[in-house]
């Protein structure tokens, strides 16, 4: 016996005396023989169990003396047997013969078992007409559908499709509420509702004659007022909300929250090329050249 770096021992096998190699760590199991073959033929004449033929799939297999009792070669034939010795009942419903799973059981399938039982009754399907069991407690509604996606396309039978006046998108709503309902979310809801100082405001830039967008998306943000040739975000900012400085010493939750997101507004659309302008109210209504003199001086450039 021979070892080489300290992983592999050359030995030789004890049946067939042939030399081969093992690892170290498989030297203690299997390292006495050169295969599996080798170590059962070695083994026959010291084994003291018996051979035996399973009832199952008649194949041959080995007994220890500790399992002399057995009568299957593997647990699969083992529960076939026990399946085999399971008496095919007569549903006491449908008259349908079948296996039982458990002793109690006296129904092949739980449609059976309801209709046996007097709490439920067939009823018609609102939409396709399909027969059912449904339980006499859900019998007072009005509509029964054999399926949630049935009872889905039955509440939405007269709804139409109507697209929204700020992104576009198409939604479904009611027929009833089609004319009412403008857009698809609150996010754009909030972008349609303009108040009376950004109607103010969009009145000075009418006056200038320059092209202009109310209420644009650009980026991810929408903007109150947006100008392409010069590439310019104009932002009308109330005093309160916003948090304008001259009022304000100290600001509370709603005017942190929004003070934070304007910086990121700013900070994200100047990194993309835009230019920034915010109007504060109060600069506007003391003097509304105060508009005017903000974005020609940022177009001339």
């Amino acid at each position: 016996m021979k070892l080489y770096l300290n992983c592999v021992i050359e030995t030789k096998c004890l049946y067939c005396a042939v030399e081969f190699e093992v690892r170290k760590a498989k030297f203690k199991k299997t390292g006495n023989y050169c295969s599996r073959l080798c170590f059962n033929k070695f083994r026959i004449p010291y084994r003291k169990g018996i051979w035996k033929k399973c009832k199952i799939c008649d194949m041959g297999f080995y007994v220890t003396p500790n399992r002399i009792s057995a009568k299957f070669c593997s647990q699969r034939c083992n529960a076939q047997n026990k399946k085999n010795l399971i008496q095919l009942l007569s549903c006491l419903q449908c008259g349908k013969t079948f296996r039982p799973k458990r002793r109690s059981q006296k129904f092949c399938s739980n449609y059976c078992n309801n209709a046996n039982q007097l709490t439920s009754e067939v009823i018609a399907c609102k939409l396709c007409g399909k027969k059912f069991l449904e339980h006499k407690s859900k019998l007072k509604q009005a509509s029964h559908f054999c399926s949630a996606e049935h009872a889905i396309k039955w509440s939405r039978r007269n709804q139409v499709l109507v697209s929204c006046k700020v992104c576009g998108k198409q939604f479904s709503i009611s027929k009833s509420s089609a004319k009412k309902r403008l857009c698809c979310s609150r996010a754009c809801l909030g972008n349609l509702t303009i108040n009376n100082f950004e109607q103010k405001c969009y009145d000075l830039l009418d006056k200038l004659n320059i092209l202009y967008f109310k209420q644009h998306k650009v980026e991810k943000f929408t903007v109150d007022a947006y100008i392409p040739d010069s590439k310019l975000v104009v932002e009308f900012d109330g005093d309160y909300w916003h948090g304008n400085p001259k009022k304000y010493f100290k600001f509370d939750k709603i005017q942190q929250k929004h003070i934070i997101h304007d910086q990121n507004k700013n900070s994200l659309l100047s990194e993309k090329g835009y230019k920034v302008v915010r109007l504060w109210e109060s600069d506007v209504k003391s003097d509304e050249n105060y508009l005017k003199r903000c974005i020609q001086d940022i177009i001339d450039k």
